[in-house]
């Protein structure tokens, strides 16, 4: 199994951080490679919750599904699914801290015996797509007038 994490300071609440993030018409204004999101059991966001995601990578686009494993506001999200028949697990962690909040993004990736090879290539892209997601929510976060 493969598993990746990163984590980033942001200078504003766990609690606004974690509105900001369980709310999925802002999906695509941090997570850098999703261009849709979408709720598929209605606009209530809790344990249960299913969705479907679009992701760009490699030029293609590839439809994620996945389900909300856990929701424990303002501390933790947490989502299972799965990518091109590939299970996932991932998940997000809001850390308190005197100048903000800490966000950790946390991946489980099941890579098939077959495909063993494409291990560190997938823990790079994964890796990278993290940081990316990071940056990206701190951005958004951080500048005036975000929400």
């Amino acid at each position: 199994m493969l598993k990746v994490g990163r984590d980033i300071m942001i200078a504003r609440s766990v609690e606004e951080v974690f509105a900001f993030v369980s709310d999925f018409d802002n999906f695509t204004r941090w997570s850098t490679d999703v261009v849709k999101a979408e709720l598929l059991n209605g606009r209530r966001v809790g344990v249960g919750t299913r969705a479907r995601i679009t992701r760009r990578a490699l030029g293609q686009h590839f439809d994620m599904l996945f389900e909300m494993v856990h929701f424990e506001p303002p501390a933790r999200l947490g989502f299972k699914g799965e990518m091109l028949g590939i299970p996932f697990r991932s998940g997000l962690r809001f850390d308190p801290l005197d100048a903000g909040a800490r966000v950790t993004q946390i991946g489980e990736v099941v890579i098939p015996p077959l495909l063993f090879l494409v291990e560190p290539t997938a823990r790079q892209v994964l890796a990278t797509t993290f940081e990316n997601d990071l940056r990206k929510l701190k951005q958004v976060l951080e500048s005036d007038g975000h929400a």
